[in-house]
């Protein structure tokens, strides 16, 4: 398990039905006590591929002055030891919330919305060291989006002003067949796949004085 702690990141092992145990840190070298925290991490942003490596994607202010933040990724094969990071984004305003997932070829894809261009950035490395840009799908910026894999199918959803889409991923590594699902009200929804097969849709909204999560589901989708 993934956490926040403090102004790191910790990882936790799960030990018995009533312990978690914390297995490693990651520091950032911030001050405790600055009321800024500098860093963002996101479900689904930490990964392990097929050859028992770990990936980790987060957004990191690394200019000091909270104006903007890039894309960063380290590699530990241990979970305990991480590499030094590798800098994916470089905009002049905030790029976030990055997903990451292994393709069937053994290669990364990396996506992450950026404020700067007003769109959601999908990249590909076949190692994890060398990013390259893909594809650029305009709109507002993104919030939870989900990156899905199931199966040899990939599928992506994302927000773009209170309107809800899915895309395919094709054989050519790149999203298509753009699907509105439906216009929402609440905060923007995050999607899991089901047991069944099928997709679930979570969200918050503003309901009765209160902020309640709500579960919907969606169904499945063609290709």
């Amino acid at each position: 398990m993934l956490s926040r702690c403090e102004s790191d990141i910790c990882i936790f092992k799960y030990t018995n039905p009533q312990q978690w145990e914390q297995l490693s840190r990651i520091v950032f070298g911030i001050d405790e006590l600055e009321e800024v925290i500098r860093y963002s991490v996101t479900p689904h942003s930490l990964i392990q591929t097929d050859d028992g490596k770990y990936f980790l994607a987060y957004s990191f202010d690394d200019n000091d002055d909270s104006t903007r933040s890039n894309i960063f990724i380290i590699k530990s094969s241990n979970l305990i030891d991480w590499s030094a990071p590798i800098q994916v984004s470089n905009e002049e305003d905030f790029d976030v919330n990055s997903k990451l997932i292994q393709l069937d070829d053994g290669s990364l894809m990396l996506v992450y919305g950026s404020y700067a261009r007003q769109a959601l950035i999908i990249k590909t490395s076949p190692k994890g060291e060398v990013w390259t840009e893909k594809q650029v799908i305009p709109g507002y910026p993104h919030l939870n989006t989900s990156l899905i894999k199931y199966g040899e199918n990939v599928r992506l959803f994302y927000s773009d002003d209170k309107n809800f889409y899915t895309q395919y991923l094709n054989s050519n590594k790149l999203f298509t067949n753009k699907e509105f699902i439906i216009n929402y009200k609440g905060f923007s929804p995050h999607v899991i796949r089901m047991l069944d097969g099928t997709f679930g849709m979570v969200y918050s909204l503003d309901h009765n004085e209160q902020r309640d999560v709500f579960f919907e589901n969606i169904g499945t989708f063609n290709q």
